[in-house]
């Protein structure tokens, strides 16, 4: 019957087996696995959003130059390395001279945009502007001097996500967001 104080059947030894470890593990690998992917996917869409305000604020600080120094600023990109950088006309030897460091873009993010078919902010064409000027008043123009509002740097990501920085012919600087079919200013 019972002897001391086991009861019949039970051996005393405690712990789990090791098939029970293995089942425990394996259906935690599986739950983390379902929570890595979007977690990933929400880092990037925040490290996209970042690139597009970095974008704005280089946009801002080459507007800026142009006015602080009374001459032509750019910012321009370079879009096969995926980085920008201001540059500043010097009136002494006729050319734009780069005053500020290069800044890239995030690993994974490019100046692309894509299958997006409609412009963002005031763009009357969707395109790239590879190289932006400001006017000593800060104001963006083409290649001829002419203002010009069909500024748009455009980023996109590895889940399709779609950003821009767009900078009106009034030099007001926009940021936008593309989504269901349209952007949304940001």
């Amino acid at each position: 019957m019972f002897s001391g104080s086991r009861a019949a059947g039970v051996t005393g030894e405690r712990g789990f087996a090791l098939v029970e470890v293995a089942v425990a593990l394996g259906i935690s690998c599986v739950l983390f696995s379902f929570a890595v992917l979007p977690l990933r996917q929400t880092i990037q869409g925040y490290r996209l959003a970042a690139d597009a305000r970095a974008v704005s604020s280089q946009l801002a600080l080459a507007k800026m130059s142009a006015v602080a120094d009374f001459t032509q600023a750019q910012l321009a990109v370079d879009l096969t390395r995926q980085t920008l950088q201001i540059k500043v006309y010097d009136k002494t030897n006729g050319q734009f001279a780069t005053t500020r460091g290069v800044f890239s873009l995030s690993e994974g993010d490019s100046f692309s945009f894509g299958s997006v078919a409609v412009p963002a902010g005031q763009q009357a064409t969707l395109q790239q502007t590879p190289t932006i000027t400001f006017n000593s008043r800060g104001i963006p123009i083409d290649s001829t001097g002419t203002p010009t509002s069909d500024c748009s740097l455009n980023l996109t990501d590895n889940n399709g996500s779609y950003w821009a920085a767009t900078i009106s012919a009034a030099g007001q600087i926009g940021v936008w967001q593309y989504s269901n079919g349209g952007w949304i200013a940001r």
